[in-house]
């Protein structure tokens, strides 16, 4: 039931490390789990209503479509680099001064970087390491933040488990 595509690229160019690798594991989900999603977000509605709260109704409606759609397209590729300000996710630059330290989680199925975050409404980044040399990024970013053993939220584990 489980089919996963993990594509990574892992690229060394004048002190920048570069690699590809999906958004997040990528889930089949068939038609069960349209049927399920369905289901719960119908009596999810309901009990809303019974509720007299219309208004979360409309608002689990609206989310369930949109997790529907989101669940049938497939995960992007993105590009991570690490280099000497701090580490580029899909053109977006985390810089070293604004984390606090990183861990790697390498005895998952997907291995990934954990990165603990100085701002508080985005404690934790997640950056998949696909078939990146983790000795290489490693040794990288122990030159710029601390290594510190994280853990993945539950909420994060909940959506990955998901398909999310």
């Amino acid at each position: 039931m489980l089919a996963v595509n993990v594509i990574a690229t892992l690229y060394v160019m004048d002190e920048t490390i570069s690699w590809e690798a999906p958004e997040y594991p990528q889930m089949e989900k068939n038609v069960d789990w349209y049927w399920t999603l369905g289901i719960v977000a119908a009596a999810l509605v309901v009990l809303a209503v019974v509720f007299n709260n219309i208004l979360v109704a409309i608002l689990i409606a609206i989310a369930t479509v949109v997790m529907g759609i989101h669940s049938s397209q497939p995960p992007r590729i993105i590009k991570y680099e690490l280099r000497k300000k701090g580490i580029v996710a899909d053109a977006y630059l985390y810089t070293y001064d604004t984390l606090d330290s990183f861990w790697i989680e390498e005895h998952l199925a997907h291995p990934k970087i954990i990165l603990k975050s100085k701002k508080t409404l985005m404690p934790y980044i997640y950056a998949s390491l696909g078939d990146a040399d983790q000795r290489v990024v490693r040794n990288e970013l122990l030159k710029h933040i601390p290594e510190i053993q994280h853990h993945e939220s539950f909420g994060h584990k909940l959506f990955e488990y998901l398909g999310f």
